[in-house]
């Protein structure tokens, strides 16, 4: 009896315990969840993106100055439509007016030295025409062993033939005016011309020498000179004497005269060099030569 009265107990409290779970048996379904409804709305949109970006023109032109300086004032602003002729830039102009001035003042300067110079050929060429005291005297020098010196115009003068005696001015080689042909003849059968090298007057003697073939030109460069004695001269100075010597024959790629330096000794009669600067003398047959 004592064994059913327990599994009575037992069966009972099981009972009670069940009724105090009010959990949902496990094949109960969920509840639904709760879920937001709304209308579609229908329209058109711009898709769009942002990107970093730079203009490039389609077309550039690089503009120059033809002279450098400093500037002075700027005539426009960046992005600014111009066209030809517009003022762009005004560069400092005071380093080239001083330029301006000081040609000026050289070319006047120059000027003052051929007048100067034109005037001493004209009043030489008139002391040889009247076959004047002065010239006398010149030739008794020479004769009594004296030395008789010029400069540009001045060394022209003492050739025969005188060139660049135009008193239209000193770029025309033989003149016209038959009064200003004729030098002193302290060098007889010469003619000859100064500032071959800073006046590029290398050739200015060919076209002389070619209408007088019999004379024999001289070309003396700046600060250069030639010492005469008797029918030689020896070349002194910095630069060149150029000989145009038509007796000579030059090779087609040859110009028509050489050169002396210093310290070469010329023989203007038998036209030849007869000595260089070093001693050593020309080869037996060869009349020029130089450096």
């Amino acid at each position: 009896m004592t064994g059913v009265r327990l599994l009575i107990v037992a069966a009972l409290l099981a009972g009670l315990l069940a009724g105090c779970d009010n959990k949902p048996g496990a094949g109960a379904a969920p509840p639904p969840p709760p879920v937001t409804v709304s209308k579609p709305i229908q329209k058109s949109i711009t898709e769009w993106d942002e990107y970093t970006g730079r203009f490039v023109p389609v077309a550039t032109v690089e503009v120059r100055a033809r002279v450098s300086g400093f500037i002075e004032s700027i005539h426009f602003k960046d992005g600014q439509i111009v066209k030809k002729d517009d003022l762009l830039f005004v560069i400092d102009q005071r380093p080239y007016q001083i330029a301006v001035e000081q040609a000026k003042a050289d070319l006047e300067r120059a000027r003052a030295k051929y007048d100067i110079a034109t005037s001493d050929v004209d009043r030489a060429t008139a002391l040889v025409r009247n076959q004047t005291l002065t010239e006398r005297e010149f030739h008794k020098v020479l004769e009594r062993g004296g030395v008789i010196g010029g400069s540009s115009a001045g060394a022209t003068i003492q050739g025969d033939y005188l060139v660049r005696g135009d008193t239209k001015g000193p770029d025309i080689m033989m003149t016209e005016e038959p009064n200003h042909q004729k030098g002193f003849e302290f060098l007889r059968h010469s003619a000859i011309d100064q500032h071959i090298n800073t006046r590029l007057r290398w050739d200015d003697l060919d076209a002389v020498i070619k209408k007088y073939p019999t004379l024999l030109g001289i070309g003396l460069s700046e600060g250069t000179a030639i010492v005469v004695t008797g029918d030689r001269f020896e070349v002194m100075g910095k630069w060149k004497v150029a000989i145009h010597d038509n007796t000579q024959i030059y090779q087609p790629w040859e110009k028509p005269y050489y050169v002396l330096g210093a310290g070469d000794v010329y023989n203007m009669k038998t036209r030849k060099v007869e000595k260089y600067f070093n001693g050593a003398t020309p080869a037996p047959g060869r009349g020029r030569g130089g450096h």
